[in-house]
């Protein structure tokens, strides 16, 4: 089983996130701060991280530069979920974001992006 973490301090994204994964057959985990997602990550590595961008204290951004910079960096695959513009799209690779995606989500995509994300872990 595929392991998630959701990172947003919007509990209710949070809660929609989680229960529309959980119903597609992934064991999910949850975070409402990068702080607190920084601290799971280190009792137990988690492969796919959807974390957004704006959140008080560590932003998005600084999670995912915190994953690139750890032993994690080369086995999670992050998707940045953000409201922000697709011009900000270069920011978030750069931080080291694996997929960048725009909220309102759309819940297949997000699914079509686990399992891309899937197939790049396991290779």
């Amino acid at each position: 089983m595929t392991h998630i973490l959701i990172i947003d301090d919007d509990e209710i994204s949070r809660e929609i996130l989680a229960e529309n994964l959980v119903k597609s057959g992934f064991d999910v985990a949850s975070a409402a701060s990068g702080e607190e997602a920084v601290a799971l990550l280190r009792s137990r590595p988690i492969p796919i991280v959807i974390c957004d961008w704006e959140m008080p204290g560590m932003s998005g951004l600084e999670v995912c530069r915190w994953i690139r910079s750890s032993a994690l960096r080369k086995s999670t695959y992050i998707i940045m979920l953000t409201a922000r513009g697709m011009e900000h799209l270069i920011n978030g690779i750069d931080s080291g974001a694996d997929a960048f995606l725009t909220k309102p989500f759309d819940i297949e995509i997000i699914i079509d992006h686990i399992r891309l994300a899937q197939r790049i872990l396991a290779a």
